[in-house]
């Protein structure tokens, strides 16, 4: 058992710091970089904590005393209990902002970079690629459908999901008239087809998917248009006079 895990947590992003401090403006996009994995291993650093606190053990726990000026007879220590577990694994899990959500295209990563975030999500734009294990039936209806086909509804499963329109109808469901769930039940496909089976669902991000291609292609895509919107944040007056 690693008995200087608080030490580490404190000196982990300090010193992961000093490679991101001389990156600095000069080399923007390693500093960020090096900013995210440092942020990624003190997370899951943290999550020793998990394994190594028992909950029903004393109330301090991991307990640690180190000298710092011997001289001066001072010296530091540090443990955990309950709270404190809690809150330390919340502030290395909200040091990695992931959004996702809408995200089809290289205008929406930008955006959400803007906004802060460290990653994105994209779900529904590989849906339609040639890699996808996807029904072929499922990847023609995802080309072909936009926002408006989008059915929300916890019916099927009895947890809430956007439903494609035309698979609902495809097995005789009406779209229009879709009961309320009171609570999730694994065993409603007893009685009705089967969630991704038989009744499809995607995200808000539908609509930017035209054709079924090669994942590369998509990635490439989505590049092309990040780069795209940087170049038009320069022609954008609100955006110079206020980006940092």
């Amino acid at each position: 058992m690693f008995n200087h895990l608080l030490s580490l947590l404190i000196w982990l992003p300090i010193v992961g710091a000093v490679p991101v401090l001389f990156a600095g403006s000069r080399h923007p996009m390693a500093a960020r970089v090096l900013a995210l994995l440092v942020t990624i291993v003190t997370f899951l650093v943290s999550l020793d904590l998990l394994v190594q606190y028992d909950p029903d053990g004393a109330v301090m726990q991991l307990a640690e005393t180190h000298r710092w000026i011997g001289s001066w007879g001072i010296h530091f220590s540090l443990a955990v209990d309950g709270i404190s577990v809690a809150l330390i694994l919340m502030t290395t899990f909200v040091g990695i902002l992931v959004i996702g959500g809408a995200i089809g295209n290289g205008s929406a990563v930008r955006s959400a970079q803007i906004m802060g975030a460290d990653l994105v999500y994209v779900g529904t734009r590989f849906i339609a690629s040639e890699e996808s294990n996807a029904d072929p039936r499922y990847k023609a209806m995802v080309t072909e459908c936009r926002a408006k086909d989008l059915v929300l509804t916890n019916a099927i499963t009895g947890g809430w999901a956007h439903k494609l329109r035309p698979s609902l109808e495809a097995v005789g469901i009406d779209p229009d008239n879709l009961e309320v769930r009171k609570k999730f039940d694994l065993n409603y496909a007893e009685k009705q087809p089967k969630a991704w089976k038989d009744i499809w669902s995607a995200g808000q991000g539908v609509g930017a998917i035209r054709k079924i291609e090669p994942a590369a292609q998509i990635i490439m895509q989505i590049n092309r248009e990040y780069v795209e919107a940087i170049r038009m944040e320069k022609h954008d007056p609100w955006f110079r006079r206020y980006a940092v």
